[in-house]
């Protein structure tokens, strides 16, 4: 049970991470959730952000408590971005570190600049579904009030999850860091997690959490669900790509969320109702070949 109580300890009762979440901010800790399920799965993230959500923030936080800093990169797309500046993805598999990197506006990024983001996303490099190559989360983001987003079918395929980040409103963002800092003081954020120990920590998963056979019925009738949804524009549910990966995720969401109890891990439906907003409604076929989120769908369909 070692694995499960270090990663209880790192993400739940890390200073840092608690004063991020602990604010009053209930969406920053279902991100944070979503952010370590990603890691555990070997999945990337799309948020749809607001400018004053304080996401940078709560990131940065998480970095702090899980990979370190110096594994952290933040970086701020705009049309002046080269190809040749992504060489932040050669340090994780140079030095065996893994990397969470933070794509800021990643829509406004030229289409080369994107086009090789979703290349490494695919690559052995940085692929899905806990393979052994993966070592680096990437979190992309898009502004909410932005003509500019992904809509491209195979490029929403490409992301494990997608969220709609809510705007902070009347919370000051300078305020919030003060207080989450504060919060920090005198805490040690001990070792850091590396490649090789999220890859432990797959195995466990994978040993340890099971998918009954009843389990994976619910969620192809989900699927199967969404597909016959009534909603005019709507001619498919997701694919058989999205359901391999929301298995996994899954998996990685119990062993997350459950990591304080002893007992072997078995997913129920709930589960699933949980995570089905976030890791399918972004991977419906529409009919003109795109995908926007259908949360109502889902919901409907749960």
């Amino acid at each position: 049970h070692m694995i499960r109580e270090n990663l209880y300890h790192k993400f739940k009762e890390n200073k840092f991470t608690r004063g991020a979440t602990e604010g009053g901010i209930e969406h920053w800790e279902k991100i944070r959730d979503l952010v370590v399920t990603s890691i555990l799965s070997g999945g990337h993230m799309l948020l749809t952000d607001h400018r004053s959500s304080g996401l940078s923030i709560l990131m940065k936080a998480i970095a702090e408590s899980t990979v370190s800093l110096e594994n952290f990169d933040h970086v701020h797309c705009d049309p002046y971005m080269s190809a040749a500046q992504l060489n932040f993805f050669q340090r994780s598999s140079s030095d065996g570190s893994f990397q969470i990197v933070l794509l800021e506006n990643f829509p406004q990024a030229r289409a080369d600049v994107q086009h090789k983001i979703f290349e490494l996303i695919r690559s052995s490099e940085l692929s899905k579904s806990g393979d052994p190559g993966s070592s680096a989360l990437i979190v992309a983001t898009q502004d909410h009030h932005s003509p500019k987003k992904i809509r491209d079918h195979s490029q929403l395929e490409s992301f494990l999850f997608h969220m709609d980040v809510p705007d902070l409103k009347e919370k000051d963002e300078m305020n919030l860091l003060a207080s989450i800092t504060e919060e920090a003081e005198g805490s040690s954020v001990g070792a850091v997690f590396t490649h090789d120990d999220i890859l432990d920590a797959r195995r466990e998963i994978a040993k340890m959490v099971v998918l009954k056979d009843e389990l994976q019925q619910d969620i192809l009738e989900l699927a199967k669900t969404i597909g016959e949804s009534s909603h005019t524009e709507t001619y498919g549910g997701p694919s058989t790509i999205c359901l391999k990966e929301f298995n996994e995720a899954l998996r990685a969401w119990i062993f997350w969320k459950e990591s304080s109890s002893e007992a072997e891990y078995t997913l129920g439906k709930k589960h699933v109702n949980e995570l089905a907003p976030d890791g399918m409604s972004h991977r419906i076929t529409r009919k003109n070949n795109t995908i926007v989120s259908s949360n109502s769908i889902i919901f409907n369909s749960l």
